[in-house]
């Protein structure tokens, strides 16, 4: 059951499903497209999710050069990946500033991939305002472990904001419903995917306006010219197609509500 609502779900946000892939040449470069997103509608270990589409997506626009294959990691063993000047691969869905490259100094990143939103949701019978790290003062913060929370961090580390830390945003989500957290951040295309799948549109949900940006990229090692004009290729080849404009029209306009 929970395969086929991931798989209803995503041309639900306007994201087709991929065509048979093509048999890869026997020359093809095999690349990990890593992920390390724990929402459900991100990781690597979704069937038809959006990072398994964008790995048949970047192999068929590199003509076959590339083979690109989902891979799911852990916060903690990427950056151990990235802090070696070995690593090879595409990282997807990230943001220079999240992964300690705010100058774009370290990596070669593309243009922007998707301007997805973050979103602080709480109960609808207990809703909670985000207004910066003050507003959450009191609350039970529902956070995950390998999350990094800049702004609030330093209220969390001194006990203005209470924590509860898991593994991942359904863990979380699933404690909202049951009223054992105040709030929790979760992203614009997750609250897509939750609507999608609870039959009632989650009416529980209040989602706090306005949203933070969440812009996300692919980026690369700096010594692979031809695997960056790839990556450039692509997110403007994605600027274009109807399937990836329909899910930033659904974004933008969730974006717009006042209150969700």
């Amino acid at each position: 059951m929970r395969r086929r609502a991931v798989l209803c779900l995503l041309p639900a946000l306007g994201l087709a499903a991929p065509a048979r892939a093509r048999v890869a040449p026997a020359d093809s470069r095999e690349l990990p497209l890593y992920n390390y997103q724990t929402e459900a509608a991100y990781a690597a270990w979704t069937p038809g999710g959006l990072t398994p589409q964008l790995a048949h997506w970047l192999t068929e626009l590199s003509g076959g050069r590339y083979r690109f294959v989902p891979t799911q990691l852990p916060r903690p063993r990427l950056d151990r990946l990235l802090a070696g000047e070995a690593w090879t691969g595409v990282l997807a869905w990230s943001n220079p500033r999240w992964i300690g490259d705010p100058q774009r100094q370290r990596f070669r990143w593309s243009g922007l991939l998707l301007r997805d939103l973050k979103l602080l949701v709480s109960h609808r019978e207990r809703p909670v305002d985000y207004r910066g790290p003050d507003s959450l003062a009191g609350q039970r913060l529902g956070t995950v472990r390998s999350h990094r929370y800049g702004p609030l961090a330093e209220a969390m580390a001194a006990g203005r904001i209470q924590y509860e830390a898991v593994s991942d945003e359904e863990s979380n989500l699933a404690k909202l419903q049951r009223r054992r957290i105040d709030a929790t951040f979760i992203s614009a295309v997750a609250l897509l995917r939750l609507r999608r799948l609870d039959p009632d549109g989650a009416p529980w949900l209040y989602v706090s306006r306005p949203p933070l940006a969440n812009d996300r990229y692919l980026c690369c090692q700096r010594d692979d010219p031809a695997l960056a004009a790839l990556l450039d290729r692509a997110t403007a080849a994605f600027a274009q197609a109807p399937q990836w404009q329909t899910l930033h029209a659904e974004l933008r306009e969730l974006a717009r509500q006042r209150h969700a």
